[in-house]
């Protein structure tokens, strides 16, 4: 991710949404092919400007920009402290993290 295009944005959010892999897998992947900065990942995706993605077709309408903006920042997170991809429904801590986001009820 060179380059601020909301399509990429929607890409990696889609496809956290749908596999289960591990970020410092990815991340290491990426640096074998390009110069690649984490936390230069992290700023960008944090700062995001969520209209953006009103440009990029979507499956979901309307769009649900608070679920957006909260599993962009989940991304940066797990990506900051090197852990799974907690947004794929897989990983054993998923339930737990869902909880504490508030997309399931206790």
């Amino acid at each position: 991710m060179d380059r601020d295009e909301a399509r990429d944005i929607v890409d990696v959010v889609t496809m956290c949404r749908g596999y289960s892999f591990r970020w410092p897998d990815i991340l290491e992947a990426t640096r074998a092919k390009q110069v690649f900065d984490d936390e230069a990942l992290i700023y960008r995706l944090n700062a995001f400007p969520l209209e953006w993605i009103r440009d990029v077709p979507l499956f979901e309408q309307p769009i649900d920009f608070a679920r957006w903006e909260r599993d962009i920042h989940w991304i940066a997170g797990d990506i900051a402290a090197g852990r799974e991809n907690g947004l794929s429904g897989t990983t054993t801590e998923l339930a737990t993290t869902k909880q504490k986001r508030g997309d399931i009820a206790d």
